[in-house]
């Protein structure tokens, strides 16, 4: 029997599953799909995976998504699942709210009751689900763990983060680096006997704000703007009527699929070399914290894209956008890994997640759930995928 997509996101909303905290979700998960899939398992890691193969002849469909959320912070409510007039939220109609409604638990539910009709395709195509674990810490622990343990490749990938049923091509890559400039301590009173790393880190960061400019005036036709950001400061000792001599910024870059985060680091060492000659008292050390997350891009004329492009507007009467994610997901190993076409379209608006105001229309998970089933359906009548 086919679930009910609205009831079940209800259900896995009502769930708490921060990161670390997922096996309740993945048993409950596990018991009603199971079914309607030949095998579904729960692996080391926590991780469910589900399988229904019919055909070596067939394509092979995976739909990845991540079961974990974070924590509920500000947010009244997290766990109820209720449904409530979007008007409050400034949508129109009816809406899902909780936190990892829109991440992305309404995603989620509409893939499992999507499949839960495959009855419903002639000649369906073999699906793959992977549902994992450890996603929002944005390091890809789940989807690399389940990825290496696959047998079958599959030909397609859909990951259903929020893209408000736009077509999502991919997303720039990111990588966060940590730098520290050096100096040495004095009284506050006497600072010339000193040499200032807070200073020095000023002199830095003047020098990225043309660095930034220049990122920030290179465009993407679909991936938009290549940027950094500075996300920390701090210094030591941090003490009373003290001269820091260590100081410590944290700061992400996001670029795109024809560079790479070493292109990034040599960039920004180059700035660092000319600072060097300019001030023999500065002193520093850049260090990448991670940079696992390469970018994707999927060309708009690729079939699988078409098909979903197709569908898309069959369902819902409008062209969807193509466009990609401002954040980046789990599809970077699925795409620079295993070589899998991966494209991104889901229920939600990309704005509300990790916000107290979470939640998920009504009406995407219904189109959601109409467009994954449409998308299995066509894939196996589209001569292109044979």
């Amino acid at each position: 029997m086919a679930l009910n997509v609205v009831e079940l996101t209800q259900e896995l909303v009502k769930i708490p599953s921060t990161t670390g905290n997922e096996s309740k979700i993945a048993v409950f998960i596990k018991e009603n799909i199971k079914s309607f899939f030949d095998t579904v398992k729960i692996d080391s890691m926590g991780n469910v995976e589900g399988k229904l193969f019919f055909s070596k002849e067939r394509p092979t469909v995976l739909f990845n998504g991540h079961m974990d959320t974070i924590d509920s912070g500000e947010m009244k409510e997290p766990f109820s699942g209720k449904i409530m007039d979007g008007g409050e939220f400034g949508v129109k109609g009816k809406v899902v709210y909780g936190r990892g409604a829109a991440d992305m638990k309404g995603a989620d539910a509409a893939y499992i009751t999507a499949i839960s009709q495959i009855n419903k395709i002639e000649n369906p195509p073999n699906i793959i689900l992977h549902l994992v674990v450890k996603e929002e810490p944005g390091r890809g622990e789940g989807t690399k763990f389940i990825m290496e343990h696959i047998k079958e490749k599959p030909d397609v990938a859909i990951v259903g983060e929020a893209t408000k049923l736009d077509i999502c091509l991919g997303f720039r890559g990111w990588v966060q680096f940590q730098l520290e400039t050096f100096g040495k301590t004095a009284h506050a009173s006497n600072p010339s006997q000193g040499i200032n790393a807070v200073l020095k880190m000023r002199d830095f960061l003047n020098a990225l704000q043309g660095y930034i400019a220049t990122q920030e005036s290179k465009v993407h036709p679909f991936l938009g703007k290549a940027t950094c950001a500075v996300t920390n400061i701090e210094c030591s000792p941090g003490r009373l009527s003290v001269v820091p001599d260590r100081c410590r910024l944290i700061f992400d870059s996001r670029y795109f699929p024809e560079e790479t985060a070493s292109d990034r680091k040599k960039e920004l060492l180059s700035i660092l070399s000319n600072l060097e000659k300019k001030d023999p008292d500065f002193k520093s050390e850049l260090k990448v914290l991670y940079d696992g997350m390469r970018p994707t891009f999927i060309q708009p004329e690729d079939k699988y894209v078409q098909i979903l492009k197709k569908v898309t507007e069959k369902v819902t009467g409008k062209i969807p956008d193509l466009r990609s994610w401002l954040f980046t997901c789990d599809s970077s190993y699925i795409v620079n890994d295993y070589g899998i076409p991966t494209i991104g379209f889901g229920p939600g608006f990309e704005n509300v997640v990790h916000t107290p105001g979470e939640y998920v229309p009504v009406d995407h998970l219904k189109i959601a759930e109409k467009v994954y089933l449409a998308f299995m359906d066509s894939i196996v009548r589209d001569e292109n995928c044979k």
